[in-house]
């Protein structure tokens, strides 16, 4: 059966002739009627992301902050930024230690960057009672909005996964870019376009392949840009991979019910995501006079004391509970699970 996104994308190729991969990724994803996150009511149906697996994640990411928070003097002013809050679960676990442990000694505001009306609903749900004030808005308002004085943090967890990418492959020594077309029975394959004319020198001279998203380079510009002006830090932690050293790999996928399925199948009902070339982002920070620092899941929450955390927790709980905990501790640390395949990368103003 044919997704309601389907008739757009052919008429879409039809008026084109392709559809470039982020073209494609942007429609099946954020399309204003038929995107996936557009209609997504929660994103445990498909995946689950580090906050959901475990309270030791959002823990030792609180931990970070309030480590900068001091570094910065303990300012009265902290604003949080989300990008991509998901359920609401990492911004309902960080509200709460977050307000604990600053909330005596300064003015916290969480501000949640979420275009998708569905899982806003399902947001405001989960933080009705949130111990400090908390609203949405899109980055522009919450660029403005966080506080003159004051310290801003901006957490993005499995958001730059999502930014529609461009793919490009080199055949017979000439870069092409690949596309989206459809034959004529409306069957939808990868296909390639013309000859690519415009300047491909930024492209690995080692590699046959090469992904790049302008958007994340974008996002990541609009945080360096707070940073200008007032202390902070930000978090980003996603997939990823510093840039490889024996070339790039076709990293776009399509995850369906938990499910991974081909890429131009069930569209606008999967995910689709790619992984974050983190190289690219260091050296786009090394332009900044900001410290940045890139590590693996594994070494970021081992550093602040997830299992000195884990071993307090375990004293505390059931049975079924410390075993919760103990696979959900392994999940997100594990070099075979998450712990290497994710990484972190940290940029502050100290």
């Amino acid at each position: 059966m044919k997704s309601p996104l389907y008739k757009q994308l052919i008429k879409s190729i039809g008026e084109k002739g392709h559809l470039t991969i982020a073209e494609y990724m942007q429609q099946c994803l954020y399309d204003a009627e038929h995107g996936f996150y557009t209609n997504l009511s929660g994103i445990t149906d498909h995946f689950v992301t580090a906050p959901e697996i475990s309270q030791l994640f959002s823990e030792m990411l609180a931990i970070h902050l309030i480590l900068k928070w001091e570094r910065f003097g303990k300012p009265e002013a902290v604003t949080l930024i989300e990008l991509g809050p998901g359920n609401g679960t990492l911004a309902h676990d960080m509200t709460r230690i977050l307000s604990q442990h600053l909330g005596p000694y300064c003015q916290l505001s969480y501000i949640l960057v979420e275009q998708s009306p569905a899982l806003q609903e399902r947001q405001k749900n989960r933080l009705k009672d949130a111990p400090c004030p908390v609203q949405w808005t899109n980055w522009q308002q919450a660029s403005t909005l966080s506080y003159a004085s004051g310290c801003t943090f901006i957490i993005a967890n499995e958001f730059f996964d999502a930014l529609p990418i461009h793919q490009y492959e080199k055949i017979s020594n000439t870069w092409f870019e690949r596309c989206v077309t459809s034959d004529h029975a409306g069957k939808l394959f990868f296909s390639y376009t013309e000859e690519l004319t415009h300047a491909t020198s930024q492209f690995p001279q080692n590699s046959h392949f090469y992904e790049y998203c302008p958007q994340a380079h974008e996002w990541f510009d609009h945080i360096l840009s707070i940073f200008k002006y007032k202390p902070g830090a930000c978090v980003i932690v996603d997939y990823g991979f510093d840039t490889p050293s024996d070339g790039y790999q076709d990293t776009l996928q399509a995850i369906y019910q938990h499910l991974k399925v081909p890429p131009l199948s069930h569209c606008g009902r999967s995910d689709l995501t790619a992984h974050v070339d983190f190289g690219a982002l260091m050296k786009q920070a090394a332009h900044h006079p900001f410290a940045t620092y890139l590590t693996t899941q594994q070494e970021f929450l081992t550093q602040h004391g997830i299992m000195l955390r884990l071993e307090r927790l375990l004293t505390q709980k059931t049975i079924g509970e410390r075993t919760a905990l103990i696979q959900g501790a392994h999940r997100l640390t594990a070099p075979d699970q998450m712990g290497r395949l994710f990484k972190v990368l940290l940029c502050a103003t100290d």
